[in-house]
């Protein structure tokens, strides 16, 4: 039927004045849900102990995080400025808790479980270091949150030769 008699309109296409039809005391009972349940959600990463996964929150992560760097203590250092703590400590929670499987690093695709397991060592010594280091950087950072991400990462394995190059240098050794 080429010419569709306008007095009926087809379901598919309801009137603008009533979109919902003629029976508006009706509910649909068949609605999809189009919401995925995700057990294993961004609030839930998992941390080995021994041969068994453990599931813990976020909010469980961000402690463990702020006790590790002692947070209560470095934000009360004056050179320390709380926000940009807020910020890193943000950051690697994010990391952690990120849905994919991998975080880019330095522009590789590291396992979420070993960037989890790293920033988990960090300590007050390290976010200082990080801090330290991004502030003595000449060339302008463009993409602040991938040096942070690299930077805390390769924390514990460049901070003391970090240091030990800034003082060779400082002796003019």
């Amino acid at each position: 039927m080429e010419n569709p008699v306008v007095d009926n309109p087809d379901e598919d296409n309801p009137s603008v004045e009533n979109p919902h039809g003629e029976n508006l005391g009706q509910s649909n009972t068949y609605k999809t849900n189009t919401k995925k349940s995700n057990t294993y959600s961004i609030n839930h990463p998992s941390i080995k102990d021994g041969d068994k996964a453990v599931w813990i929150s976020r909010e469980e992560i961000e402690r463990k995080i702020k006790t590790n760097i002692d947070y209560d203590i470095i934000i009360e250092n004056k050179q320390n400025d709380k926000r940009q703590i807020d910020e890193i400590v943000t950051l690697m929670l994010d990391a952690i808790c990120s849905p994919s499987p991998t975080v880019r690093i330095n522009g590789t695709d590291i396992p979420k479980s070993v960037v989890m397991e790293r920033f988990l060592q960090l300590d007050s010594e390290h976010i200082e270091y990080v801090i330290f280091a991004m502030e003595r950087s000449k060339p302008e950072i463009r993409n602040i949150r991938a040096y942070l991400l690299t930077a805390l990462y390769n924390a514990p394995a460049t901070m003391d030769s970090y240091y030990s190059a800034l003082v060779s240098h400082d002796l003019n050794l």
